[in-house]
């Protein structure tokens, strides 16, 4: 081949290449990189004079860049400081390039007060990549009672967009990553997110926190940190809101090889608004949390894989973090909670598997699984360690749990975990919820097979505490006449000495 006619090519894509990858540094278009003036006008130019039908990267180098205006919308909950086009790419330097939020700027009791930093609506093939972003919640506290809903990063309605080695800090707002309405394919890829302990004190009064929501299909989050700095001085002492780690409310997703610490929960599963299935959360570490993962069914869910975490556990000393759980299902109707009665739906294919779930030593109330309404699922492998109240509970609900299998589980019985309030209870099924008068039994095959309890070895009195034995059902009286349609026992749970 014709060496000049391959130089030739070569030389056309890599002008092809430039052409689609348009670099707009934003100290060019008036960008004061060390932080004494706004810089969101400058910002704003860059992208407003990128072609949204091609790339264009929006560079920021090496600098402080001050987020000291917003614009504002019909809807407060929509203002926003910068606002995106399809096609961009926002990159910086790592942690040399960070945007930084103005003191005061969203401070006070005014709700409309508030903006996001990023705000894209129907955008798609957005990414933000190696920069960081401050938030400044310490100087931007809420006032009393009032919910301030500003995050770094909020896009609706879109698709294709993309987080990679960003660090978000310190956010009064709601969310930090923020991604609504209908849209698909949300990937980020090894990010830090923090909230310092100065930023909650400043923060106790919002209701409802998660360092990333997303309501898309086709969520993936891989290789994240998120650190909710521990309150071990009880600053929030009326009310503490809650922080969640991770909030995932779109089917096909995936959450993977995470580190999330003192959150509550760690994982929020949620069917709010449409039905669920085909969710992945494996190889991740929830450490302290109130809650490791929690779900809420409002619609049906299906195909929910939980496989392979550490889940460590605590409590606190407001009323509703007391009780703590490592994976739960809670109890209580979408429109009307109530811990007695169930949930709005039930899960089908629900898998957990090989997971470790520990109580710290100050978790008062603390369970390992707790369930409802599950049918054709399993629970295996899991290794449970130091709970004082259920190790694996099944509760009664109108949606009734059927044909699953709890097998080769481990729990761990520890002789100082023991709670006189509470019943240390390894494995138990609570089937009253309904009444004794229900048509039916809530359980129907369910089946338990070689799981283990292991007892404290020399240490008397441990078995007072364990009711009924290690397995209590508690059903009404005209379900126990035909316990095989109940709960079946293929293999006795055998207990042993901890070595």
């Amino acid at each position: 081949m014709d060496m000049k006619f391959v130089l030739s090519i070569c030389f056309s894509f890599f002008h092809l290449f430039l052409y689609a990858q348009t670099i707009h540094n934003v100290v060019d278009w008036g960008a004061d990189p060390n932080g004494n003036s706004d810089a969101v006008p400058a910002i704003q130019k860059a992208i407003d004079a990128a072609d949204p039908k091609q790339k264009t990267i929006i560079y920021f180098p090496k600098g402080k860049y001050l987020i000291a205006s917003y614009n504002k919308t019909i809807n407060s909950l929509e203002n926003y400081c910068i606002k995106l086009r399809s096609n961009l790419e926002i990159r910086g330097e790592g942690g040399k390039s960070i945007l930084f939020l103005a003191d005061h700027l969203f401070e006070g009791s005014d709700s409309s007060k508030n903006a996001h930093l990023f705000y894209g609506r129907q955008v798609q093939e957005v990414s933000f990549k190696q920069f960081s972003m401050d938030l400044n919640g310490a100087k931007n506290a809420p006032g009393v009672g009032v919910k301030k809903n500003h995050a770094a990063i909020f896009v609706t309605h879109g698709k294709k967009v993309y987080l990679q080695n960003l660090q978000i800090l310190n956010s009064a707002g709601t969310n930090m990553v923020n991604i609504k309405g209908n849209g698909n394919f949300l990937q980020i890829d090894n990010c830090v997110f923090k909230n310092e302990m100065k930023v909650q004190q400043n923060n106790c009064h919002q209701y409802d926190f998660s360092f990333v929501y997303s309501e898309w299909e086709s969520t993936y989050i891989n290789r994240c940190e998120i650190m909710l700095e521990k309150d071990t001085a009880s600053i929030c002492k009326k009310q503490r809101p809650y922080n969640g780690g991770i909030e995932i409310h779109g089917s096909d997703s995936r959450v993977s090889d995470c580190i999330v610490s003192n959150c509550f929960p760690g994982m929020y599963i949620a069917s709010t608004g449409k039905k669920m299935k085909n969710v992945v959360v494996m190889n991740n570490k929830f450490i302290g949390c109130t809650k490791g993962i929690s779900f809420w069914l409002e619609h049906p869910m299906d195909s929910i894989t939980i496989n392979k975490n550490t889940i460590t556990i605590q409590s606190e000393k407001q009323e509703h973090f007391r009780y703590c759980t490592g994976i739960e299902v809670p109890n209580g109707n979408a429109s009307d909670y109530n811990k007695i009665l169930a949930n709005a739906s039930p899960i089908h294919h629900l898998t957990i598997t090989h997971n470790m779930i520990k109580a710290l030593p100050n978790a008062e109330n603390a369970s390992g699984i707790i369930l409802h309404s599950i049918h054709d699922s399993k629970m295996g492998h899991n290794t449970i360690l130091g709970m004082n109240r259920f190790g694996l509970a099944l509760l009664g609900s109108r949606w009734g749990s059927s044909h699953s299998l709890i097998f080769q589980n481990n729990f761990w019985i520890d002789a100082d975990r023991k709670n006189k309030k509470e019943q240390n209870q390894p494995i138990y099924f609570f089937d009253k919820s309904m009444g004794d008068s229900a048509l039916k039994c809530s359980f129907n095959k369910i089946k338990l097979f070689r799981n283990t309890v292991y007892l404290p070895k020399k240490k008397k009195g441990i078995a007072a505490t364990l009711k009924s034995g290690f397995v209590l059902i508690d059903t009404p009286d005209k379900c126990k006449t035909k316990p095989n349609q109940c709960v079946e026992f293929i293999n006795h749970i055998s207990s042993e000495s901890m070595k």
